[in-house]
């Protein structure tokens, strides 16, 4: 699913969202100010625009999970995560970041998913 929605990005012509990028840094740095405030920031984004940036952040995650398995190198946030994180922890935060897509997708206010997440990112 990372690798489809990377090839899906690089096809539109479409870049990765930078607060994907900055939830997933911040993540892997233990950073929880940067994390909680990114998250924040978010919470006044309509459900619509927030879903495209939780599906990229899991993709980073799938992308560092991948990267850990095959010892290979990724690419910024992604090579962080694999760094930092273990492989179970990378698995519960792209099982946290299913949870919140599915959550936002049945109806669940943008706050309190971003309320969600900052919780389980810690």
């Amino acid at each position: 699913m990372a690798r489809q929605l990377q090839e899906e990005l690089l096809a539109s012509g479409g870049a990765r969202d930078e607060r994907a990028e900055t939830i997933a840094a911040a993540f892997a740095a233990g950073d929880r100010l940067t994390l909680t405030g990114a998250l924040c920031k978010m919470e006044k984004l309509k459900r619509e625009q927030l879903l495209p940036i939780l599906q990229q952040t899991q993709a980073l995650v799938a992308e560092a999970m991948t990267a850990k398995a095959r010892r290979m190198q990724a690419a910024g946030a992604a090579q962080a995560l694999a760094e930092k994180k273990t492989a179970e922890r990378l698995l519960t935060v792209y099982k946290d970041l299913q949870r919140a897509m599915d959550a936002a997708n049945a109806n669940v206010g943008v706050g309190h998913v971003c309320g969600f997440l900052a919780s389980r990112l810690r």
